[in-house]
């Protein structure tokens, strides 16, 4: 008989197999089983793509990982900033990441603001989705003018493989602007009379709603809003924007009178009727109005609007005070003055926008447009917000030259000088309105040949006046050098007006 044996061996060297089998045994070799596959750096799988500050419009610090080589809009210094950071992936992987925002002042601590919610990097952002960013909040007393960031991004904040940026491990500036810091506004009361019956907007109960409406929407860090004694107008003003030109005419001769600063801005505010429905019963009406005024034209710093609470007040009050800070329309709505340069089809907003006080985000493609323009709902692009800021940034060294020329510590500043205005109406006609002043140097803008008579018809002097448009009813203010002592008449173009009769408000 023929037996099958089964014999274990034991021996100093390791068991590769044992077993029993009737036939020929083979002894095969352990599968190789792969080393685990190391992960590349961080650095390697993603980078900061963009890094875009809003304070009331999108600032795009860094955009496809490059710092442009100008801001689409200025940074605020002063004002709460919302920063938000997309982080790309660079290859295949998509790590969830946290982040660290380390703001830097100098005197001061660093500020570390911290995102550890866990994002997972996207290829394309979806600025709707906060889910998608890295996102820190600046408060207004850290957004210095010397601030600056850097960020540390990881799985972790606490793992050894972290991205830094910048890369060499510096800080990068937030450019933060000073110079259009503090908007100074002063409303003024219109007293009007209708049938008798004065009317007078209670503009105490609604100056946080401006001074909240312009924060939100200019480029600064604080609104410093006044109210005036009320100013008496006895004129008829009626909705089609029949006397709307004088009245803004006693405004500009108003604030000449008050000798305002020259960063101030007057806003009158009247209530021609006991509420809006009955002041514009017969269909539409003008809402506000203002010259487009250029920078030097100091008594243009003027703006009317109504004074009724409504939906599209916000809109019109923003609108009209850009006016005065030489900004034009926005094309919606079908408005005259139309901005040649404004960027953005159908009057758009172009860019996503944050207001700070309500935290609301402002989508571009949610049919917002410009409040420069006749649509709604409104907010602010970047080119108005960049255009303001602009303005304002010249009225502040006016201001500050003025300053230091009276306090004996500086060169002297432009002197002002006495012109003479000319109202011309939608229709073409001619009246002589009050004296202003504006400052001396170049100005900008159309003009129209302004020629100074006696009464006998002699001409005493030919020179050019400077014509400003008023939006809102289709007429302009001509603004011209005084006129000769014996000058009785004025050939505006080709239509002569009465110097004798021209507008003059004492102070009151």
């Amino acid at each position: 008989m023929t037996r099958n044996l089964c014999v274990v061996m034991l021996a100093a060297a390791p068991i590769l197999a044992s077993g029993c089998s009737s036939g020929d045994e083979t002894v095969s070799a352990p599968p190789e089983v792969a080393a685990p596959a190391v992960a590349p750096p961080l650095a390697e799988q993603v980078r900061v793509e963009e890094v875009a500050v809003y304070q009331g419009v999108k600032s795009v610090l860094v955009a496809g990982g490059e710092i442009p080589k100008k801001l689409n809009a200025p940074v605020i210094a002063g004002r709460p900033a919302f920063v938000r950071v997309h982080v790309r992936p660079i290859g295949k992987t998509r790590p969830t990441l946290s982040g660290e925002m380390r703001v830097k002042r100098a005197g001061k601590e660093d500020l570390v603001l911290r995102d550890v919610v866990g994002k997972r990097v996207v290829l394309e952002l979806d600025e709707e989705h906060l889910y998608e960013t890295l996102n820190f909040e600046i408060p207004a007393e850290d957004m210095t003018a010397d601030a600056s960031f850097s960020l540390r991004v990881g799985t972790s904040l606490d793992a050894a493989d972290l991205l830094t940026y910048p890369a060499d491990g510096g800080a990068m500036p937030f450019g933060a602007k000073t110079t259009s810091n503090t908007l100074r506004v002063k409303f003024v009361p219109i007293s009007y009379e209708e049938e008798g019956t004065p009317l007078l907007p209670e503009l105490e109960k609604d100056l946080a709603f401006y001074r909240d409406t312009l924060y939100s929407m200019y480029p600064v860090a604080t609104v410093d809003a006044s109210i005036r004694a009320p100013f008496r107008w006895g004129a008829k003003v009626e909705p089609d924007g029949d006397g709307w030109g004088e009245l803004l005419q006693g405004l500009m001769q108003l604030r000449r009178a008050d000798k305002a600063p020259r960063d101030v801005y007057y806003i009158g505010v009247f209530t021609p009727k006991a509420t809006l429905d009955e002041f514009c019963r017969n269909g539409g009406c003008v809402l506000g109005i203002a010259p487009q005024a250029q920078e030097r034209d100091v008594n243009l710093r003027i703006a009317l609007v109504l004074g009724y609470r409504n939906r599209g007040s916000a809109g019109t009050l923003a609108q009209e005070l850009a006016h005065a800070m030489g900004r034009m329309h926005a094309p919606c709505g079908r408005p005259d003055a139309i901005d040649p340069d404004f960027p953005y089809g159908g009057g758009g907003i172009g860019v996503w926008g944050y207001d700070l006080l309500t935290k609301e985000w402002k989508n571009p493609g949610a049919r917002l447009r410009d409040f420069m323009s006749y649509c709604s709902p409104v907010w602010i692009s970047d080119y108005t917000w960049s255009g303001l800021f602009e303005r304002m940034d010249v009225l502040t060294q006016q201001q500050a030259a003025l300053d230091a020329a009276n306090g004996g510590s500086g060169a002297p500043a432009p002197a002002a000088r006495t012109m003479q205005t000319f109202m011309v109406g939608r229709d073409g006609k001619v009246s002589a309105g009050g004296s202003i002043e504006d400052l001396e140097g170049p100005h900008g803008g159309d003009t129209l040949p302004v020629t100074y008579e006696s009464s006998s018809g002699v001409t005493l002097s030919s020179t050019q006046g400077y014509v400003r448009k008023i939006a809102g009813i289709g007429g302009s203010i001509v603004v011209a050098p005084e006129a000769p002592a014996a000058a009785a008449r004025a050939r505006v173009g080709r239509t002569v007006t009465d110097l004798r009769s021209k507008l003059s408000i004492a102070p009151r």
